[in-house]
């Protein structure tokens, strides 16, 4: 009974990590508060605000940390192909319900809560690789017996996201972090796929880079893709033009970033949240940190993300095992593509994919599924560290042993 209640991560995680983690999403938490306050806001939405965040950031501390103590890779596997299955069923579930922003990704729930499943479609196709693909060192294997499911369910995973969800920010992520699972196979037969992998990557980059031009968007604009999406590439290049249309978001993002200076304007001063940022608290709540806290808040913000990333890059080249570097490295890359897509979408680098800011943003689903990959994280530093420790224990008993055993032949052959 004691390890069912128990909340005390395994002896060999990183402690510094799990407290990292909590306390960078009690700031967020503060500052989605912070965002929240405005001139229609009461006393009774600012406290069903507090209850909602601490809901979420208790419900996932305790996933994360009970994935840490509990967690089998044996067992997944035998279970995944069922999860991946059902997952195609729940990222269609958003199909029935009201769009927002021109995407249907969210599942609504009674009381005003929402579930966005392909959050927790990018963490399963970041176990998907690591269980199918980690460790298979034999070469009459062939890569597709070993890789078909996991590039099928994410190929399908991506497909439901941007074609009806219209989603492009999650799809990007879910392809994003397929590709580099991929990359992170080390099998015989992979040398071939890599060399065509990286070219690939160096053509898809190429192409982004021309989409971000003038000319690459008046390319866009021949093509048949929704208004909306057309809209943000446009407003990229030029926040001011269209800013009391599609861009006025946008404008007025960039405008809560030039008022905030070094120190900000004050907690809960911000200007650009009354009316100016209608999604303050989720996809611009970066702008809202920018002017409130200024310069300190973002380095607050870029600190927190650079630690946490620098951990996990320590502990993935250091693990021995594959299917350990898939899950951390995975769990790296969903940091850095959320960071890089929010962080550049907001302040007009790239477009605006509505991507959140992991542990900061509004928003359950996504703080459920980093939480959930930080509780896969831990159980990997945890075993890889116990799997060391056992394999110095048996060379230091072994040692011994065979010292005695040439002792023994040196006397027997003096004698």
């Amino acid at each position: 009974m004691k390890s069912i209640i128990s909340l005390k991560l395994p002896k060999y995680s990183n402690k510094l990590m799990h407290g990292w983690v909590i306390l960078f999403s009690l700031y967020g938490s503060l500052m989605v508060l912070s965002a929240s306050m405005n001139s229609t806001t009461t006393l009774e939405s600012l406290i069903g605000i507090v209850i909602r965040q601490m809901l979420f950031l208790g419900l996932g501390t305790i996933l994360m940390i009970k994935i840490a103590q509990w967690m089998n890779f044996n067992l997944l596997k035998k279970f995944i192909f069922i999860f991946s299955m059902v997952m195609i069923g729940v990222l269609i579930l958003p199909l029935f319900f009201p769009a927002v922003g021109g995407a249907q990704a969210w599942i609504r729930l009674p009381g005003g809560l929402t579930i966005q499943p392909s959050e927790f479609a990018k963490v399963l196709v970041i176990c998907l690789f690591a269980l199918y693909g980690g460790d298979v060192g034999r070469r009459d294997v062939k890569w597709y017996r070993v890789l078909g499911w996991p590039i099928i369910f994410t190929l399908t995973y991506v497909g439901i996201v941007i074609i009806l969800q219209r989603d492009l920010g999650s799809a990007v992520i879910l392809f994003a972090l397929g590709w580099m699972s991929m990359m992170m196979l080390s099998g015989p037969w992979m040398k071939w796929v890599k060399f065509w992998m990286f070219v690939l990557t160096l053509f898809g980059l190429g192409i982004v880079l021309f989409l971000l031009t003038p000319e690459g968007i008046a390319f866009l604009s021949r093509l048949p893709i929704p208004t909306y999406q057309l809209n943000r590439f446009i407003d990229m290049l030029n926040p001011v033009e269209r800013r009391y249309d599609s861009s006025y978001q946008l404008f007025n993002s960039l405008i809560a970033f030039s008022k905030g200076e070094i120190w900000g304007i004050g907690l809960g001063q911000s200007v650009q949240k009354l009316g100016y940022l209608p999604v303050a608290t989720s996809d611009y709540i970066l702008a809202v940190i920018v002017e409130e806290t200024g310069i300190v808040g973002f380095g607050i913000v870029f600190l927190s993300y650079f630690g946490l990333i620098s951990l996990l890059l320590v502990h993935a080249l250091s693990v021995k095992q594959e299917k350990y570097k898939i899950i951390l490295f995975g769990n790296l890359m969903f940091l850095v593509l959320h960071f890089i897509l929010n962080v550049g979408g907001v302040s007009a680098t790239i477009p605006l994919t509505g991507v959140p800011l992991l542990m900061v943003s509004a928003g359950g689903s996504s703080q459920l599924a980093i939480m959930m990959m930080f509780g896969f994280s831990q159980f990997v530093i945890h075993h890889d560290k116990l799997e060391r420790r056992k394999d110095h224990h048996e060379n230091h008993i072994r040692k011994p042993s065979l010292l005695k055993t040439t002792d023994t032949i040196l006397e027997h052959h003096s004698s």
